[in-house]
């Protein structure tokens, strides 16, 4: 939480942290209370970010397939306390701390292939001070389909959690990365397949091929700030 706030915003005038790390590691059970302690030591609110569109909420991460690493049910108010917004509502003038999860846009078929979306539509408004407004995915059942947009306000740090949110490609606007790892694939699998359902399992283990990779070729672990296992 200190580098967040000690380091100079990089991304406009918002301070973008990651949170990165294979699944099943706890990143997003790591993301929120993150949210909760920044915006209560610049005294500020943590905002969640309105879904517009879509067929109902995301399904919440408690066994219910919401995607490898459940960062959607985030952005859906997982977190109590916190205040929504919309694009109607009038922007409040105390600092403001968002998470947006990586799962909003991975997909079981395409789980790292989606960063254009997310720099095109959230980091690059968020940038300019201006109003993201992102398409996103809904989890339903373990599957993705289209679900609307996310509207995220100008916010004084961002906390972006889930895999590959550390990527090199946005390594020079991080104030702080933070990577979460429990030691062993075959923990993190158990404790995904715990979380989201024995039917998920062979999906979540290709998922974890998928990110190995990633992670062996973009050297995100080296780069971190603070290593966390939250056992």
């Amino acid at each position: 939480m200190r580098l967040a706030l000690v380091r100079s915003a990089r991304l406009g005038s918002t301070r973008l942290v990651a949170v990165d790390g294979p699944s099943g590691s706890g990143k997003t059970s790591l993301a929120g209370p993150l949210a909760d302690a920044i915006a209560g030591a610049i005294g500020g609110v943590v905002i969640q970010p309105r879904r517009i569109g879509g067929q109902g909420s995301v399904d919440a991460r408690e066994g219910a397939g919401a995607g490898a690493d459940g960062g959607a049910a985030v952005a859906n108010g997982a977190h109590p306390g916190t205040s929504s917004y919309s694009v109607r509502e009038p922007i409040p003038s105390v600092p403001r701390v968002a998470v947006v999860s990586t799962d909003l846009l991975a997909t079981w078929e395409h789980p790292l292939d989606w960063w254009a979306v997310m720099e095109e539509f959230l980091l690059a408004p968020l940038a300019t001070g201006g109003i993201a407004k992102m398409p996103v995915m809904q989890w339903v059942s373990g599957n993705p389909r289209p679900g609307g947009s996310i509207v995220v306000p100008p916010v004084d740090v961002l906390i972006l959690e889930g895999v590959s949110s550390g990527r090199s490609a946005v390594a020079g606007r991080l104030s702080a990365l933070v990577w979460v790892e429990v030691p062993g694939a075959a923990e993190r699998l158990e404790r995904a397949v715990a979380r989201d359902g024995e039917a998920m399992r062979p999906f979540l283990a290709r998922w974890q091929v998928d990110e190995a990779a990633h992670f062996a070729a973009d050297g995100t672990r080296g780069r971190a700030d603070v290593v966390i296992d939250p056992r």
